[in-house]
């Protein structure tokens, strides 16, 4: 017995309408990039705003990081967020709800702002019911609204099934907490890779650039998917060379808005390399 343990699974009914759009969406992923009607995924989470009251004292050898336990609650807020795998493109906003307005508001945004020139947009997303084109009518006068629609061709993941999104792994070589290798990789084992540094000002990420992944692979089942990614170890910028070695890393899956799993939790920000777990080389 340990109860200090649980795990958790989000498993969907496998039924006729679960299997159809398991096959529609990873059709979608299967697709060639075609700039006229880019693949965009889509979804939305609430967060919570805490913030840190506590110090935190790195690690070092022998000794695990330390910090206080104190923190403030500032509030919630959702954060809207999609993501083209083709290119890396992510546009984020961050909103007090996520009410059929604040959906409506983004994908005018999105469509009008970063696609203008696009025929359309393929659409994935979740069954939240104000991802429909019927919220385009909040913010637009209803020929506009109708037109809008026509410019979008949606996508929906099977109930419960949304680990047909991606997962993200962080790796922090170094252990700086601070410079990062991000990799996002999807069902279908198409990868996205880059090297980020925070910055002194905290979450004003800059790519360094980086093409470390020399493979990936995936494969799908009816109720979940597994991927590998491989890079050479000498790929990673500043990584760690002492005898026992010890790195930041996590790994994330963001599915629908209530279904979000993390390694080692970071409490809101995935790109919290303060917050990663330990690897450590003997």
């Amino acid at each position: 017995m340990k109860p200090w343990l649980n795990e958790q699974w989000c498993i969907g009914k496998i039924t006729d309408d679960y299997l159809w759009h398991m096959e529609e969406v990873l059709h979608q992923y299967e697709q060639p990039y075609d700039p006229a009607w880019p693949l965009i995924c889509f979804d939305e989470r609430p967060c919570f705003l805490i913030e840190e009251k506590g110090t935190i004292l790195p690690m070092s050898p022998g000794k695990t990081r330390r910090h206080h336990y104190e923190y403030k609650k500032n509030g919630a807020c959702c954060v809207l967020l999609a993501f083209e795998p083709h290119t890396g493109l992510r546009y984020v906003e961050v909103r007090d709800q996520r009410t059929a307005l604040n959906y409506a508001e983004f994908m005018h945004t999105l469509l009008e702002v970063y696609y203008p020139t696009a025929d359309g947009i393929r659409l994935v997303q979740d069954n939240l019911n104000t991802h429909k084109p019927g919220s385009f009518y909040q913010v637009l006068p209803s020929d506009q609204a109708f037109a809008m629609a026509q410019r979008f061709d949606m996508h929906y993941t099977p109930v419960n099934g949304s680990w047909l999104n991606m997962a993200e792994i962080f790796i922090d070589a170094d252990h700086d907490y601070r410079t990062y290798a991000h990799v996002i990789v999807n069902s279908l084992g198409t990868y996205h890779d880059k090297y980020l540094d925070r910055g002194v000002e905290g979450y004003g990420d800059r790519e360094l650039g980086w093409e470390g992944v020399s493979a990936a692979a995936a494969a799908v089942a009816y109720t979940f998917w597994s991927a590998e990614v491989e890079f050479p170890i000498a790929n990673l910028p500043d990584i760690g060379t002492t005898p026992s070695a010890i790195w930041g890393f996590n790994v994330v899956r963001i599915g629908n808005a209530d279904e979000y799993g993390q390694w080692t939790p970071t409490y809101g920000d995935a790109h919290s390399p303060q917050s990663f777990g330990f690897l450590i080389f003997d």
